[in-house]
């Protein structure tokens, strides 16, 4: 796959991400998508085709639901109900290890939202910035 298939691949990603980010009730403030690739070596005279390593998806999203801060207990459940919405919306589609845009994610490892930030007021704001690792398994 050549690294030009990759960007299209990743704008093809964005797109999709961004739709279910917006089907879920977040509103996107900020999307960063960093694409490793690495090209396999080869004993054969065929030149080898570049390949997905991993990538790291940093959004900055307002969801637009309820977090309800007048009780700790439900704010928890709430926040979590969003981190989990958040989780879906990024591994529903992955840029597999050829490149492509896939559903099929049993190859690869997403982490859970690493949160690097919160701007919370009751009944106003609800941006958070999260982080997500997909890693392919090696071949």
């Amino acid at each position: 796959m050549s690294l030009n298939n990759i960007r299209i691949s990743e704008e093809k990603l964005r797109f999709l991400i961004g739709m279910l980010l917006r089907e879920n009730n977040f509103r996107i403030i900020d999307f960063d998508l960093d694409i490793e690739t690495y090209t396999p070596k080869t004993t054969t005279n065929e030149t080898p085709s570049m390949r997905v390593s991993d990538y790291t998806i940093d959004i900055t999203v307002d969801y637009n639901s309820i977090l309800n801060g007048n009780e700790p207990a439900a704010f928890l459940n709430d926040f979590s109900e969003m981190l989990s919405l958040a989780y879906k919306s990024v591994s529903t589609y992955i840029i597999g290890n050829d490149g492509k845009i896939t559903t099929e994610t049993s190859d690869v490892v997403i982490s859970d939202p690493m949160i690097m930030g919160i701007e919370y007021i009751l009944e106003e704001t609800h941006i958070v910035t999260l982080s997500f690792y997909v890693m392919h398994e090696t071949d």
